[in-house]
């Protein structure tokens, strides 16, 4: 049996289900952990640690604010509530970034991305994060489908020199 507990670090826009995430991997949908907000305010107001076990392994799925609902000072309250409480945990293993399927790849996106590369170790950010969709449609049109492979694009093209600080 493994002693680690695996962090993981679930961030986002508000309204892309981080929260829903968390209570979906935890297989507990029903008796829902972490609130999810049905209205226009977020419901997430600080990282809440969402610990579990899966075929003897512990994981830590961690719920975070939303940053996009008030601009730039919102980016910089929540970033600054993260690494507050980043600094009392010894390690995050990797970070999954939701995107509400339509989102796009903005300037405001990339400088989130380069204002949380700053609290890791730069140059092994981008090999810790992954994005995942959210929201995509049940039966999706050709559209839909060219709209996600462009994103997908757009998301595999983004350089180091892009995301991280000079």
């Amino acid at each position: 049996m493994s002693d680690i507990l695996y962090r993981i670090l679930v961030i986002g826009f508000s309204g892309s289900g981080k929260s829903q995430f968390c209570n979906f991997v935890q297989k507990d949908l029903t008796n829902s952990i972490n609130k999810v907000g049905f209205t226009l305010d977020s419901t997430t107001v600080s990282p809440k640690s969402n610990k579990f076990k899966r075929i003897e392994t512990n994981f830590d799925f961690i719920d975070t604010p939303g940053y996009s609902d008030y601009g730039i000072e919102n980016i910089e309250k929540c970033l600054k509530c993260l690494a507050n409480y980043l600094k009392e945990l010894k390690r995050i293993h990797h970070i999954i970034f939701l995107l509400s399927f339509g989102e796009r790849v903005t300037y405001r996106f990339q400088q989130y991305l380069k204002c949380l590369a700053r609290m890791f170790i730069e140059n092994e950010f981008l090999c810790h994060l992954s994005f995942v969709f959210t929201k995509f449609p049940d039966n999706p049109s050709e559209m839909v489908l060219k709209r996600k492979n462009n994103h997908t694009v757009q998301l595999t093209e983004l350089k180091y020199s892009s995301i991280l600080p000079n």
